[in-house]
């Protein structure tokens, strides 16, 4: 019998009043959805370093990378853009870049 059974039945033998019963069990179902958040977290991470290391190996990416990094250090010493702005522009830059290359 788990715990969620075991508050059930303290509550059917009147034993817990309930918001008693209610408050138990809000406690119980979110600490078990905190124990499952690991194993739900460890995958999105992988899935995400997966699909990075796959992006990476394009030329887009690199192209796009490359073109962010140099916005970037351009624009930060433009005090109206700064280093975001330069960044996306540069990144645009390097994406049009790849498109327009000859293949």
């Amino acid at each position: 019998m788990n715990k969620i059974d075991e508050l059930r039945n303290a509550h059917a033998q009147g034993f817990l009043s309930d918001e008693d019963f209610a408050n138990r069990l809000s406690f119980l179902t979110s600490a078990d959805n905190r124990n499952q958040q690991p194993e739900n977290t460890s995958s999105l991470s992988s899935e995400a370093t997966d699909l990075a290391k796959r992006l990476m190996k394009s030329d887009m990416a690199t192209d796009m990378a490359a073109g962010a990094v140099g916005g970037a250090v351009i624009a930060s010493v433009i005090p109206i853009l700064g280093t975001g702005t330069g960044a996306i522009v540069g990144a645009a830059v390097g994406a049009f870049k790849n498109f327009t290359k000859s293949r």
